[in-house]
């Protein structure tokens, strides 16, 4: 018996090293992937990838389409410390308070926000409407802009300089980023027109 405890333990050491190195070395592959997905997302969009520290994920920036434009991952703060890779549009518009749409997850931290109505039932199944300037939300909301919100079906938020959607983790889906980006930035151009 004690010979078998005696080679059990060496044993068991050697396991627990192996799924060690093994979890260290999936991340590892994640994070090479990851990385691989923004050079190439950036080469194919002529922008610019920056990653200037290792220990944090890479940015890609520049102008698309005309617009300021940025990718990024952020996280959500909490003890699981959530990833969502951030796809931004900037605008010029004359926006004081944010307004969102989309489902729940959008809506933390929308101080004073309440939601509405967009009159649209389909929009209002598909997304909540959460805002504390009703009258700029419902000039934003016009036809066009709530016919491309059916069609691409990306949550998002107007904020004071930029449009912004969250996609959940460190997204590699270059086709969703892409449409991202491009509904975004028909967003932002809606969001350009909005005076005080």
């Amino acid at each position: 018996m004690a010979d078998v405890l005696s080679l059990a333990a060496p044993v068991l050491l050697l396991a627990v090293i192996f799924f060690i190195l093994l979890a260290v070395f999936y991340k590892a592959v994640k994070t090479f992937r990851f990385n691989s997905f923004m050079k190439s997302l950036a080469y194919d969009l002529a922008l610019h990838y920056i990653h200037s520290v290792p220990t944090r994920p890479p940015t890609v920036s520049g102008i698309y389409e005309g617009r300021e434009v940025s990718v990024d991952v952020i996280s959500d703060g909490s003890q699981k410390n959530h990833e969502f890779t951030r796809v931004r549009v900037f605008h010029t518009g004359a926006i004081e308070n944010e307004f969102t749409m989309g489902d729940s997850c959008y809506f933390e931290g929308s101080v004073g926000a309440r939601n509405i109505d967009s009159g649209n039932p389909e929009l209002d199944r598909r997304f909540k409407i959460r805002c504390t300037d009703i009258a700029k939300t419902r000039k934003y909301l016009d036809e066009q802009i709530q016919e491309k919100m059916l069609a691409a079906g990306i949550p998002f938020t107007v904020g004071k300089h930029e449009v912004v959607s969250l996609l959940p983790g460190k997204s590699t889906d270059k086709d969703r980023v892409v449409k991202t980006l491009n509904f975004l930035i028909f967003a932002a151009y809606k969001a350009d027109k909005i005076s005080l």
